[in-house]
């Protein structure tokens, strides 16, 4: 009988996990994975205080400011993938540049869940050459 209830509790444990892996790759596959999730979630995994989750979403406005700006800049595809990246790589920076020490080597993992979470690209089939 002790062996069911730890085998039953396994199995309840494993079926709580997976709801809870399945919402959140529900929400990042569905695209509503927002920069106020992403705070949140820097928020809670580094234990930001309220000074730098401020300036963590002043980081966000400003990447968001960015890429809408560059969205109506009239560039190229190939160079608003590389201005994009540039803008990444800034937003990167800033947030690593606002960490305490102690919070410095949690972000990596936490950019690593976060570039998980974010909405695939789907995949587009190359064009027929005529």
């Amino acid at each position: 009988m002790t062996k069911l209830k730890a085998f039953s509790l396994v199995v309840l444990f494993n079926i709580i996990t997976l709801g809870f892996v399945s919402q959140s790759n529900a929400q990042a596959a569905s695209g509503k994975f927002t920069n106020a999730d992403r705070i949140s979630k820097i928020t809670k995994d580094l234990s930001l205080d309220k000074k730098q989750v401020a300036k963590l979403t002043s980081i966000y406005k400003d990447q968001d400011e960015k890429l809408a700006d560059l969205k109506k800049s009239g560039l190229d595809k190939p160079s608003q993938v590389i201005k994009r990246r540039d803008i990444w790589k800034s937003t990167d920076s800033q947030i690593e540049a606002m960490l305490t020490p102690e919070q410095k080597p949690k972000w990596e993992g936490v950019k690593a869940e976060l570039k998980s979470l974010e909405k695939p690209k789907p995949q587009v089939a190359p064009k027929p050459v005529e």
